[in-house]
C-alpha cells in the first residue's frame, strides 16, 4: 500500500480525532476567507463613495453636514434646503471648474405612498457631472421627463416601474451596485421632481418641493480645476462666511479609511493569533497521536518501511486533514458571507461592496493555501522525531 492509502485508512480508523483536526483547520480557513472578504468589501465601498459623489466639494445648509454624510454612507433618507442664491456666492471663488445643484425629497413607508422610505434626488441635466455619467454608463443615454433612475437596492413593480405616492413611474435605468447609501436613492430631473412633489401634496404629504424647487436647493456640488488644491477652495468658502457646511470628498474617504483601519486591524490580529494557535494545537495533537502509535510505526519498520516512509506517512495524514479542513472552512465562509453581503454592510454601518468573482476566487485560493500549510507545518516536528527513532525503542514505548 502507498502512503496515501495508508493515510486515508489511518484517519478513517480514528474518526473523532480526525474530525477534531479538520475542525481546527476549518475554523482557521473560515476566518481567513471571511476576513479577506470583509477587508476587500470595505475598501471597495470607500472607493465607491468618492466615485459616486463625483465632486471634490459638497456644500449643504449649515448644520446639515452629518445628515448629508448619512445619506451617502448609510442611505438614511433626509431632506434639507437652502436658498438657491448661494450658487451666485460660490461661483466667484477661484479654482472652480464646474458647479451643479441637487434637490432632495424623502418618501415615507405607507401603502398609499411607497414600499419603504427612499431618498429622492433631482438634478439639472444641463449642468450635472455627478449622476449623468453613471446613467449613460447604465443605459447608454439620458433620462426624460417623468422617468426615474434607481439605485441597485430599489425594488421595481409591474413593468419596470417604481411606485411613488400612489403613482407608478417608468424606470429608465438602474445603476450598478456601489455599496454606498446611494444604492437606495432614486434620481430624476427637476421637472419630474415637481410632478412627484405635487403627487405627494395631493396624497396628503405636504412637501416643500412643491413651491420651493425653483428657489431652493439641497446641495451644491463642485468640481475643482485640475491640479487646484481643494483645501484652498474650502478655506476660501469658509473664510468668506458662506452659511453652509463644507464636505470634502477626500475627508469622507479619509474618515472611512480611519474607521475601517481599526476594524480591519482587529480582524488581522485575530487571524494571526488564530493561525498561531492552530499550529500549536495541531502540533500537540499530532505529537500525542505519534506517541500513541509508536508500536504501530515500529511494526511498519519491521515490515520493511523506511524512516523516510514513516515521516511521509505522518505528513500525508496532516496534508489530508489540512486539505479537507481548508476547503470546508473556506466553502462555509463563502456560503455564509457572500449571500448576506447587504446585511453585513448594514450591520457594520459602513459602505460595503463585495469584490468581483475573480477577486473572490483569488482570495478563496489564497485562504485555502494558507490554511492548508498549517497541517504539514504542525506535523514536521513529529515526523522528524519518528523518523529518527529506533525500532526497538518505539516498540517498547508504544501503547
Amino acid at each position: 500500500m502507498n502512503v496515501r492509502t495508508l493515510s486515508v485508512r489511518n484517519l478513517s480508523r480514528r474518526p473523532f480525532r480526525t474530525v477534531g483536526l479538520i475542525t481546527v483547520v476549518a475554523v482557521l480557513a473560515f476566518s481567513l476567507f471571511a476576513g479577506s472578504l470583509l477587508e476587500e468589501s470595505l475598501e471597495n465601498g470607500a472607493e465607491n463613495v468618492k466615485k459616486r459623489l463625483g465632486a471634490d466639494v459638497m456644500l449643504v445648509p449649515k448644520g446639515s453636514g452629518y445628515d448629508a454624510e448619512a445619506i451617502l454612507l448609510k442611505g438614511e433618507p433626509n431632506a434639507f434646503y437652502m436658498d438657491k442664491t448661494v450658487v451666485d456666492e460660490i461661483v466667484k471663488f477661484k479654482g472652480i471648474s464646474e458647479v451643479t445643484t441637487q434637490f432632495y425629497l424623502t418618501t415615507v413607508s405607507d401603502a398609499e405612498c411607497c414600499d419603504f422610505p427612499v431618498q429622492l434626488i433631482s438634478f439639472d441635466p444641463e449642468t450635472d457631472f455627478t449622476v449623468t455619467p453613471w446613467i449613460e454608463a447604465s443605459n447608454g443615454g439620458g433620462i426624460g421627463h417623468g422617468e426615474l433612475v434607481v439605485g441597485s437596492a430599489i425594488s421595481l413593480v409591474g413593468d419596470n416601474q417604481v411606485k411613488l405616492f400612489g403613482n407608478e413611474f417608468p424606470v429608465a435605468a438602474r445603476l450598478g451596485k456601489s455599496g454606498t447609501g446611494l444604492d437606495t436613492s432614486i434620481y430624476m430631473t427637476q421637472e419630474t421632481m415637481k410632478d412627484v412633489a405635487k403627487l405627494a401634496n395631493d396624497r396628503g404629504y405636504p412637501s416643500p418641493a412643491l413651491d420651493g424647487i425653483d428657489s431652493q436647493i439641497s446641495t451644491v456640488l463642485i468640481k475643482a480645476e485640475p491640479g487646484y488644491d481643494t483645501y484652498l477652495l474650502v478655506q476660501d468658502i469658509r473664510f468668506d462666511g458662506v452659511n453652509v457646511d463644507v464636505i470634502k470628498s477626500t475627508n469622507i474617504t479619509a474618515g472611512l479609511t480611519q474607521q475601517m483601519g481599526s476594524l480591519i486591524g482587529y480582524v488581522k490580529v485575530f487571524e494571526v493569533m488564530l493561525w498561531l494557535l492552530a499550529v500549536v494545537v495541531l502540533g500537540v495533537l499530532f505529537s500525542v497521536s505519534v506517541n500513541e502509535r509508536k508500536k504501530e510505526f515500529a511494526t511498519f519498520r519491521m515490515m520493511g518501511a523506511t524512516r523516510r516512509k514513516l515521516s511521509s506517512l505522518i505528513l500525508g495524514e496532516s496534508s489530508l486533514v489540512s486539505a479537507a479542513g481548508a476547503l470546508l472552512g473556506a466553502a462555509l465562509a463563502a456560503l455564509f458571507v457572500l449571500p448576506f453581503s447587504d446585511s453585513i454592510g448594514s450591520a457594520i454601518g459602513l459602505p460595503y461592496l463585495a469584490p468581483s468573482l475573480s477577486a473572490i476566487a483569488s482570495m478563496f485560493v489564497l485562504s485555502v493555501a494558507v490554511a492548508f500549510a498549517i497541517g504539514p507545518l504542525a506535523a514536521i516536528w513529529s515526523a522528524r522525531r519518528i523518523g529518527r527513532s529506533e525500532t526497538h525503542s518505539m516498540f517498547t514505548e508504544g501503547n
